[in-house]
């Protein structure tokens, strides 16, 4: 059980994750950080670009 404050790196692509029970706080805040091994699957995806249509403006926490 992580406590506040703590911090995991994980492969996600590789272990089953999320949530057992529903987050018991009003708000949390989240960090994905998304990387490609240079010498992994994945090798030529590096520095790819994604576009998007739209942006997502979320409103702060109450």
């Amino acid at each position: 059980m992580l406590a506040p404050g703590d911090g995991l790196f994980y492969r996600g692509v590789n272990l089953r994750h999320g949530r057992m029970q529903p987050n018991p706080n009003r708000w949390s805040a989240h960090l994905f950080l998304f990387w490609v091994d240079a010498e992994g699957e994945f090798k030529d995806l590096a520095f790819d670009r994604m576009t998007f249509n739209e942006s997502v403006d979320f409103p702060p926490p109450r």
